[in-house]
């Protein structure tokens, strides 16, 4: 057998995207990646910004969860740069910003492009502080009109499920074993006859059943996804028209989405002068669910017992609350009630057009001007009514009892509508030129002009003749309530860039960007954003050049600053709002009153960020390598701290802190032939990243279960030390005294930090685990002849989620506990990993186990994840030929097919953390266990070209 390697040749001229135009890669002097969408469609996910995950070095994109349209990541480059302002990068689409990539198709992108530090990013000056995505669609191609069509379809199944009690004779039992051990209440919560019942009944009873109620509301799902694309044109007029629909059922019943896009593009060279062109892009996203979503949907799934089905046995179709009508209190809502008391409906429309021209209008003179205009629209309609929940069980005299109707919480029907309306003009003059032969000049220069207005109104009914009416005129104007504001902001900017280079080896780049703002007073809305970097291209200098093998070489280092803006639409002004005012007899008059404080003087959010690194080729790129190590600090941090109640307003929005991030990326390549008819390539991706915090203006911030603090990364775990499982009262007479709660044998055990022989708030102790020690994702690729396998996986490591409740948690409102329960503590078996079992007590919870926050709900979360798996056949040219088709593949492949984790679930979720501005948590994430679950998908798919 004859084997001969032979390199897989990869051109050093590939032209990139970057802002405002492109440039060869091999020129390129500041960090950018970039990623093919024939890379990112390698994998069939619905929602595109999650097809970034894992495949650009420094850029996280964590999926929270796995509901129909509202799927999307979590995305962030290089660490959290801003805890006041936000730290999610700018997202522009063809050149236009976007809010998000929920609406976009996968396969309408032709690349990707990331902008990491500030060389590359500065010309978005005042929000490119946390990175840039530029996004660039297909675009028609001169030639043979092309007919391209592409579906897959899905089943997806839920992963990541908590294992439950479901036995209803062993939830009944561990159930009095709990409420025996808290102690507070001494009757239990089934008498040994109703535990009888259960126990003599036959098997499959329905009377007393068994009822697992994760396998009977989350169930495989089926999904769908269409593409159809007709692009071609002339050497003068090219043209690309593409049409995709997507509809996922959700594994959890009563969730389904659907997504229709149209985008059509058009380029035409007028003459040698002029070229013209433009881009529409039509969106509509449906999204059905129940009034409750997400987690408040799963919790009650994970907070049912075993010992009731959904209905009454009776046939009458009446909801069953709970299993005994005595056994009510502190249970929450049935999750059928949640399905049969009404609907929330978004509907989602969006516009994106844009059109320019551009001019050649001397040599190396290129005019260019773009205008743009982005609509969105959300409208939001919930019905919601109330519906009555019975006991399961009937009383003696076998009548059925009315617990309560749901307390719905938004009775009747609301409609909110949200509209956004985005508009951008910007004109831009380049200049390109080579002097005395070696000497490579190109100059750019532009100005832009954006404004943003948002628009809200919503109208509440509660009162209806019957349920079936779900329009607004139905209801009665009695109670009804009405709700419209307006927020707008705008932003004029100018930019510029040079580009130089001697004889191709040193490199210099320079940009800067001066920007106004209407979000900060009139004295301080300016901010200028200058960046500069070089590179030297050691390969082509002549000491190099008997390393024959050696393609490119190049170290490269920048230095620039950037800003961030997001934080509120008028942040410096002293805001009114309308209320009502009682000073007459006759009833309230309208006023005014002021409920924030303002500060006229806060400024722009600066980041300085540095960055050194290196790009190498070997071997016509049978070997790549790409290094980063970068350092970016954010001062000025928009942020509002405490102040005292008795001031009486909110906090004004001051510059109040400083973070810094700092990092190593690493990205490395093989790619390679074995003979003529075996191809392979592997690329390997690591990124590392270190945050901390520099400066907070009010000090330490103590907020429970974290702590931000100088020196520590931003959002730091502080809790109480688990240590184990107390085994006996001498032990705990033994032990620091517990300061809020008196412990028995079983219980939690937890360390005193600071010797003073009491447990309380002062033990809490610095914990790691907020942000991961680093991230990391290889794929592996093969090719034989008509057929190809790719692999790709991806990894977490050293990050900790905080999780506690339903599903984690023993009878909490009522839910059946996890089964790691069975061997929890107990005078024989004296477990130092599972305490006793206990009554959770609908939500009060268990004071020596929750009142504190501790890490025994600290869990690890890193993991391994094979992301996706795809086999591929390439139709012979032969016969696609003869079915009149210029290309046809087939493939199958899986998402999500295996992960290891010692975290009990599925660990990619969003990560909890310290309260934002927002009054919510910093990464949009709850400690709640209960989350709708990630998904596993098994896809098969074609893809022809007429």
């Amino acid at each position: 057998m004859n084997i001969q390697l032979k390199p897989e040749s990869k051109s050093l001229n590939e032209v990139v995207v970057v802002g405002y135009g492109t440039q060869k890669k091999v020129d390129l002097t500041g960090s950018v990646s970039t990623v093919s969408g024939a890379v990112l469609n390698q994998r069939s996910t619905p929602n595109a910004a999650n097809l970034l995950s894992g495949t650009i070095a420094g850029l996280d994109a964590v999926e929270a969860t796995g509901q129909p349209g509202k799927d999307a990541p979590n995305l962030q480059i290089r660490g959290m740069g801003s805890f006041g302002a936000g730290s999610s990068p700018l997202i522009l689409v063809d050149g236009v910003i976007v809010t998000s990539l929920n609406s976009i198709a996968g396969n309408d992108i032709e690349s990707v492009s990331v902008l990491k530090d500030a060389a590359s990013a500065s010309i978005y000056g005042n929000r490119a502080a946390n990175g840039v995505i530029l996004i660039t669609t297909k675009r028609g191609k001169p030639g043979t009109t092309a007919i391209n069509y592409n579906t897959d379809l899905s089943i997806n199944q839920a992963i990541g499920l908590p294992d439950l009690v479901w036995n209803s004779v062993e939830y009944m039992s561990m159930y009095n074993q709990g409420r025996a051990h808290n102690g507070t209440n001494s009757t239990p919560v089934y008498t040994q006859a109703q535990i009888d019942s259960y126990k003599n009944a036959p098997a499959n009873s329905t009377q007393y059943p068994n009822y697992n109620y994760i396998d009977n509301y989350i169930k495989n799902a089926f999904s769908q996804n269409h593409h159809v694309s007709v692009s071609g044109g002339s050497e003068n007029t090219t043209f690309n028209i593409a049409a995709g629909y997507l509809q996922q059922n959700g594994t959890v019943k009563g969730t389904n989405s659907k997504r229709y896009n149209l985008l059509v593009s058009l380029d035409s060279k007028v003459n040698k002068t002029f070229k013209v062109g433009g881009t529409v892009s039509l969106n509509k996203q449906d999204i059905t669910e129940p009034v409750l979503g997400n987690d408040q949907l799963i919790l009650l799934i994970y907070g049912a017992g075993p010992t009731y089905a959904p209905y009454l046995t009776d046939g009458s179709g009446r909801i069953a609350k709970t299993d005994y009508s005595n056994n009510n209190a502190g249970h929450n809502r049935s999750i059928e009630y949640v399905l049969n008391s009404g609907g929330r409906v978004t509907n989602n429309y969006e516009v994106r057009a844009q059109t320019y021209l551009e001019a050649t209008i001397a040599k190396g003179f290129t005019w260019m001007v773009k205008g743009a205009y982005n609509y969105n629209d959300q409208f939001l309609d919930v019905n919601q009514y109330a519906v009555n929940q019975y006991g399961f069980q009937p009383d003696a005299s076998g009548n059925y009892t009315v617990l309560d109707n749901g307390s719905p919480t938004s009775l009747g029907v609301f409609n909110g509508d949200t509209r956004q309306l985005y508009a951008n003009a910007y004109s831009t003059l380049n200049y390109k030129t080579t002097i005395a032969t070696n000497h490579h000049l190109n100059v750019l220069g532009g100005v832009s002009v954006e404004s943003y207005t948002q628009q809200y109104l919503s109208g509440q009914r509660t009162s209806f003749p019957n349920n079936q009416l779900t329009q607004l005129n139905a209801g009665s104007v009695t109670g009804q309530s009405l709700s419209g504001d307006q927020y707008q902001y705008a932003l004029e900017s100018f930019f510029g860039q040079i580009n130089y280079d001697y004889k191709g080896k040193y490199l210099l780049q320079l940009d800067g960007r001066n920007d106004g703002t209407s979000r900060i007073s009139p004295s301080k809305r300016w901010g200028f954003f200058p960046a500069a970097s070089i590179g030297w291209r050691l390969s082509e200098e002549n000491f190099m050049k008997p390393l024959t093998w050696v393609d490119n070489l190049k170290i490269r280092a920048s230095y620039g600053r950037l800003g961030n803006q997001n934080i509120g639409y008028y942040p410096y002004q002293a805001l009114l709002n309308v209320t009502q005012y009682s000073f007459t007899s006759t009833g309230p008059i309208q006023g005014v009153n002021q409920q924030n404080l303002n500060n006229t003087d806060i400024q722009w959010e600066k980041t300085d960020n540095t960055d050194i690194g290196f790009d190498l080729s070997i071997k016509q790129g049978l070997f790549t390598a790409t290094a980063d190590y970068y350092n970016k600090k954010t001062s000025g941090i928009l942020f509002k701290p405490n102040v005292l109640a008795a001031v009486g307003l909110t906090a004004p929005v001051t510059n109040a802190g400083t973070v810094q991030n700092r990092g190593f990326e690493l990205d490395l390549g093989h790619a390679n032939h074995i003979g003529n008819d075996f191809r392979y390539s592997a690329n390997f991706i690591f990124s590392l990243n270190r945050n901390e915090v520099l400066y907070l203006a009010n000090g330490t911030q103590d907020q429970g279960m974290y702590i931000n603090k100088v020196g520590l990364p931003y959002g730091s775990f502080y809790m109480l030390k688990w240590t184990g499982i107390y085994n006996s009262q001498d032990e705990i007479n033994n032990s620091p005294k517990e300061a809020f709660a008196s412990p028995k044998p079983g219980d939690l055990k937890f360390e005193d930090a600071n010797g003073d022989n009491k447990i309380d708030a002062n033990d809490r102790q610095i914990t790691k685990g907020a942000f991961p020690d680093y991230t990391y994702s290889f794929r592996v690729n093969f090719s034989y002849k008509n057929w190809d396998l790719s692999t790709f996986w991806q990894g977490v490591q050293g990050v900790y989620h905080y999780v506690q409740g339903w599903g984690m948690d023993p009878f909490r409102q009522g839910g059946a506990p996890p089964t790691f329960f069975r061997n929890a503590w107990t005078p024989e078996n004296h477990s130092q990993t599972v305490p006793a079992i206990f009554d959770y007590n609908g939500n009060s919870g268990y004071a020596p186990n929750t009142s504190q926050n501790s890490t025994y709900y600290l869990k690890d979360a890193s993991y391994l994840r094979l992301k996706n798996v795809r086999l591929t056949y390439h139709l012979m040219p032969d016969l696609a030929k003869r079915l009149l088709l210029k290309n046809a593949l087939v493939f199958i492949s899986a998402d999500n097919l295996f992960t290891f984790t010692k975290f009990p679930g599925d660990p990619e979720r969003f990560q909890t953390g310290p309260v934002s501005q927002s009054g919510t948590d910093a990464y949009g994430a709850t400690s709640n266990y209960a989350a709708y679950p990630q998904i596993r998908m098994f896809t098969a798919g074609l893809n022809v070209t007429f």
